[in-house]
């Protein structure tokens, strides 16, 4: 039986036909490259479409992705420009869809190249287990920098599944976790979705060092929700964290004593010049 995926991209086509936008069903896969006799499959049913197919039709055909994917909207998005920006994917010799791992040495070419189906199969990928990685497109972020301790550390990688600019409005969470694709930098950040009332995320960091910082949805090129993360696992019982909180415990345990000190001194002080002033 049929994913809902495949009923709706099947509607999708329908729609395509009614409207005269292509002459046929063979027209339509012909012009996407694939077989009509493995379409027919689908169209009976029979099988999934092809990730790679839908990827195609989005670009070629202006289908929508959030309403395949979720019923999200109209099935042809005919107010798209046709330079806009389709995601590129990595898929397996079977047509399924792979994570792509971004690592941090790869992240300044990923700006300039994140919808270039090369660059993006040159990266390194991989699968996980579970229904929730089933479907969808995911990419595995490095991370750099502390701007998110303590909830996510350097060096750990994030695995975030991809959020349809369509969606952006109504699908990023307040105080949720996300990988923000921008103009000049790949970040991961804690955000305020601002869309509606001013056309803005904040993004936050959850180092208090780092203050929130506001970026316009026209200078973000991609959005990541972070699903999981993936960190090496220390052996030692007492990690460099506790160990730092207890150097910590130590140094307010000795400035508090050196208070106290100074604090005595200070009333000794005053008790001397006290007595200073009455022999005078």
């Amino acid at each position: 039986m049929a994913s809902i995926v495949t009923k709706r991209f099947v509607e999708c086509h329908h729609e395509l036909i009614v409207k005269g936008l292509v002459r046929s069903s063979r027209q339509f896969v012909l012009e996407l490259g694939y077989s009509p006799q493995s379409w027919s499959q689908v169209i009976k049913k029979d099988r999934d479409v092809p990730v790679e197919l839908i990827r195609k039709a989005i670009e070629k055909f202006n289908f929508n992705p959030g309403y395949i994917f979720s019923g999200y909207g109209i099935p042809i998005e005919e107010y798209k420009g046709a330079n806009t920006p389709v995601l590129a994917i990595a898929v397996d010799k079977d047509d399924h869809e792979r994570i792509v791992h971004v690592p941090v040495n790869a992240q300044a070419g990923y700006l300039d190249q994140f919808n270039d189906e090369i660059f993006i199969g040159d990266l390194p990928t991989f699968t996980l287990p579970g229904f929730e990685f089933k479907h969808g497109t995911f990419r595995a972020f490095e991370v750099s920098g502390d701007s998110m301790e303590p909830s996510i550390f350097q060096g750990e990688m994030v695995v975030c599944n991809y959020v349809d600019p369509d969606l952006w409005q109504y699908n990023i969470r307040n105080d949720y976790v996300y990988v923000i694709v921008t103009r000049g930098d790949v970040v991961i950040k804690r955000v305020q979705n601002k869309l509606k009332e001013n056309g803005t995320l904040l993004l936050c960091s959850d180092n208090t060092f780092y203050d929130p910082q506001p970026i316009s949805a026209q200078d973000i090129k991609e959005v990541w929700y972070v699903k999981m993360k993936i960190s090496q696992f220390a052996h030692s019982k007492i990690t460099n964290l506790i160990n730092m909180e207890d150097r910590f415990d130590d140094m307010r345990t000795v400035i508090s004593s050196q208070s106290n000190t100074i604090e005595n001194l200070n009333q000794t002080i005053e008790k001397l010049l006290k007595k200073t002033r009455i022999t005078q």
